[in-house]
């Protein structure tokens, strides 16, 4: 049997704490205000598969893929915020836009059967939420990093 442990963390509280941080996600979008009447009423289950492809990946969140989206733009400081243990700065709708990109978000939004706004709205509140639960200190969690490079690593062997 092979010893999936890596500094204390086991490939099955990185995959938890993955699915927690989607949950976080998931939760916040719903719950938007921002998301309208159809952001409010996704199935939970669609709504994390399309967060998981929103940053590229089938599983999980790829939470390098939103650093480098964010850095690219500009956003640096504004992620920082969100990392770090104190008051998250808001994301506007424009700056989400900015950051991921049209193509990227109309395929989002067409996943859940919600308009851009309201995809734009609900990201507003999930992804601030999602990086402050996976991050403490101003880094990711160990177990997120974790996870990333063992979905990567499969993935890679799987050939998807």
């Amino acid at each position: 049997m092979i010893d999936l442990t890596l500094t204390d963390i086991t490939l099955e509280d990185s995959l938890t704490d993955m699915n927690n941080i989607l949950n976080f996600g998931t939760l916040a979008f719903i719950n938007s205000s921002a998301s309208g009447k159809a952001g409010s009423h996704l199935n939970p289950e669609r709504l994390s598969r399309a967060l998981s492809m929103l940053s590229g990946s089938r599983e999980g969140f790829d939470f390098s893929f939103l650093r480098g989206c964010m850095t690219k733009a500009g956003m640096a400081d504004l992620l920082q915020s969100w990392l770090d243990d104190g008051h998250n700065q808001p994301i506007s709708s424009d700056q989400i836009f900015q950051a991921l990109g049209e193509t990227r978000l109309l395929k989002f939004a067409d996943q859940l059967g919600v308009t851009i706004e309201e995809a734009t709205g609900g990201l507003g509140e999930a992804l601030p939420r999602m990086v402050d639960n996976a991050s403490s200190g101003g880094q990711l969690l160990n177990s997120i990093d974790v996870a990333q490079g063992l979905l990567k690593l499969a993935s890679h062997f799987s050939g998807r």
